[in-house]
């Protein structure tokens, strides 16, 4: 399926695919589907994760509008992966 975000918002949950077709906005962050609807935000340093670690084929489940940044790198979610 490669890498897609599920927005899990309680009564309906969205897909995301990372795909450049999906791209919404860079402005600040790079963000997924619809900047004034429905959208996940702030995926880059998830997707520099997935792509280091060799990972192109998972699903991320979140339950928010945006991946939390953490520290600002892609170490927490090399750690919490591993």
């Amino acid at each position: 399926t490669g890498v897609v975000f599920q927005l899990s918002n309680g009564s309906e949950d969205r897909e995301f695919r990372a795909l450049v077709s999906e791209v919404g906005a860079t402005d600040l962050c790079t963000m997924l589907g619809d900047p004034a609807g429905e959208h996940i935000a702030t995926v880059e340093h998830l997707m520099a994760t997935v792509f280091g670690l060799g990972i192109d084929n998972v699903l991320i489940e979140i339950d928010g509008h945006e991946v939390p940044i953490l520290d600002g790198s892609a170490m927490a979610f090399v750690e919490a992966i591993d």
